[in-house]
């Protein structure tokens, strides 16, 4: 794509959907731990080669013996990150009988309540890594939780700790993981992100990033983003940006002027000054940053119109000025018209995922075409793309006009499946 992810998060907003798939990581990572416990990647590779023994059942009760591992009730489990994924494995635990310890110096208040009360809180990583049999790591990959997992962290660790990393593969140093094994300090290493240097050493099971590779994940990520992206066209409500602060205001009435602006001094005087001018009543109002950036968002009651629209754009660190009815209008029908919505792919399956938001968010602002059952058109992308314009919809600018995307040719069949969840979402 010409145009990269720079300009999209400089003018417009950037949405993802973080816990989308949090259960299906989530279970995968119980799973694993019982099964790292009790051997089972290399036991059922073991009994596979007995494929056509006339001694099977002999062999079978001799052999178990090799693969004998240990359960996990009453064994201590550290949860490295407490957000969506690891307080549902830290509360799985409990549930199995494990004495659960958790570590996270940002956890969130929502994260916090949904933790159970049973989960001892350590606020020193250090003091809590020589406590447990178990080590799990749920924290985003940034450059200072790079090699959370090293010489040093594993030094404090029990003899034969077993880690289960179902994060990033970057969080945990291979160089010292595979020390710790040959030395007898870990006796396990469960992960979902496979390696060279890792592939084929005793102790360690690799799957090919199982994590999200769930339909229900699926159908959670393409609803949960269809709710924000409506929100934002409806509201101007702003959740779960990459590049935007979190932004919610209840409607008070009249309409609302959404501005997307640099996060500089002076841009409340000029906003409100050019509101004042107006003769407009402010009702409501909130202003927020997150980094470089900043939005603004307020309830006014007047000639709130294109004037006004255009009077606020050409403040010099005004990117975009939107303004809403207390429902739906052309205004945002000629957005989704226009492209104004950039959708960056990162599902594995992204057609039904991309395809699922954005035909129920055209089936939301337009009528439907008959010729299609109500399906808007959509070419499939590879993922880690951007979607933009005539990527989005696959037509060819010269023979379509902005105004004829929803009859532009290829609309993909992949949305049929979770087509009706997102419709109910969006027209609820």
């Amino acid at each position: 794509v010409a145009r990269g992810l720079g300009d999209v998060y400089k003018r417009q907003v950037v949405f993802n959907t973080p816990g989308a798939n949090a259960n299906a990581v989530a279970e995968l990572v119980i799973g694993m731990l019982i099964a790292g416990s009790r051997n089972v990647a290399a036991a059922a590779q073991w009994t596979q080669g007995l494929a056509g023994d006339p001694a099977m059942a002999k062999r079978v009760e001799k052999g178990k013996k090799q693969f004998v591992g240990n359960e996990i009730k009453g064994k201590t489990l550290g949860v490295i990150g407490l957000g969506a994924i690891g307080s549902r494995v830290a509360n799985c635990a409990i549930e199995l009988g494990m004495e659960v310890y958790g570590y996270d110096p940002y956890i969130s208040i929502e994260a916090a309540w949904n933790l159970s009360s049973q989960v001892h809180h350590c606020v020193n990583l250090n003091d809590m890594l020589p406590l447990c049999d178990y080590i799990t790591i749920h924290v985003p990959y940034l450059p200072t939780t790079r090699d959370t997992i090293n010489a040093q962290t594993l030094a404090l660790c029990k003899d034969g700790v077993k880690i289960l990393n179902y994060a990033r593969g970057e969080l945990v140093n291979t160089a010292a993981l595979l020390e710790a094994m040959d030395s007898g300090k870990v006796s396990g290493y469960m992960t979902d992100f496979p390696s060279e240097d890792i592939l084929g050493r005793p102790g360690i099971v690799c799957t090919p990033h199982l994590g999200a590779s769930t339909p229900e994940a699926e159908d959670n990520c393409a609803i949960m983003a269809a709710q924000e992206l409506s929100d934002y066209l409806r509201n101007g409500n702003i959740t779960h940006s990459v590049n935007l602060p979190e932004v919610h205001q209840p409607r008070a009435g009249g309409k609302r002027i959404c501005i997307i602006h640099k996060n500089e001094p002076g841009m409340i005087s000029q906003i409100t000054a050019l509101t004042t001018e107006a003769g407009l009543n402010i009702e409501n109002m909130v202003n927020k940053s997150k980094k470089n950036m900043a939005y603004t968002m307020l309830d006014a009651t007047g000639a709130v119109d294109a004037r006004l629209s255009e009077k606020l754009s050409s403040i010099p660190a005004v990117i975009r000025v939107r303004i809403l009815n207390s429902k739906n209008t052309e205004t945002q029908k000629g957005e989704v018209a226009s492209g104004h919505f950039t959708f960056f792919i990162k599902d594995p399956h992204p057609a039904k995922l991309a395809g699922a938001v954005i035909n129920e968010l055209l089936s939301f602002m337009n009528e439907p075409d008959e010729k299609t059952d109500g399906l808007y058109p959509l070419t499939s992308a590879p993922r880690g793309s951007i979607l933009r314009g005539s990527e989005i919809f696959g037509y060819d600018e010269k023979e379509y006009p902005e105004g004829m995307l929803q009859r532009a040719a290829g609309w993909c069949k992949a949305v049929q499946g979770v087509r009706g969840k997102i419709l109910s979402e969006l027209s609820g």
